[in-house]
């Protein structure tokens, strides 16, 4: 081998351990959720401050919140939905609410999901409002619910987040 050759196999070596070691970092932070805020709400859930990415419905899921709810479904109109809100957020208490405007044939499937998208309580709910027990979750922290509100093969999706106190 003359010393071009080593020169240029260096040169693709080199070049392959940075891909290699981009991809890693890039893949390290798709296996972390990276909390900007939440959008905070009293006891009664009126809104003290916005999260604009929280309690949305119309998120653009990635593979992976996709698995935590089954295969993707056709976009849904938001004549079907009036309103999604979590209160009190955060949550000192042993438990919080989350409160749907609706229309009725509507549901709700969520999952709620540590920073490392471990599953931490998985739920389909029909109704307009649902208490959570926030012990039962066993962690405090801030926690990610995952949400798709479907309705006739179709839905909107969703996420908010949720940090759980201590009291």
């Amino acid at each position: 081998m003359n010393g071009k050759t080593i020169g240029k196999g260096l040169v693709v070596l080199f070049g392959a351990l940075v891909f290699i070691s981009c991809n890693k970092d890039k893949n390290k932070a798709q296996d972390t959720i990276q909390f900007n805020g939440i959008t905070a709400t009293d006891a009664i859930g009126e809104y003290i401050f916005f999260d604009t990415t929280d309690w949305r419905l119309h998120d653009q899921w990635t593979d992976k919140e996709h698995a935590l709810l089954g295969p993707p479904l056709p976009a849904m109109t938001n004549d079907a939905i009036s309103a999604i809100v979590c209160f009190p957020n955060p949550s000192a208490k042993q438990s919080f609410i989350y409160q749907i405007g609706k229309t009725t044939g509507t549901q709700l499937q969520y999952a709620i999901v540590d920073r490392h998208y471990k599953v931490l309580l998985q739920g389909l709910d029909t109704g307009f409002n649902t208490t959570i027990n926030t012990a039962a979750l066993g962690i405090i922290d801030t926690v990610r619910m995952y949400y798709r509100i479907v309705r006739n093969d179709s839905a909107c999706y969703g996420h908010g987040d949720i940090a759980i106190v201590k009291l």
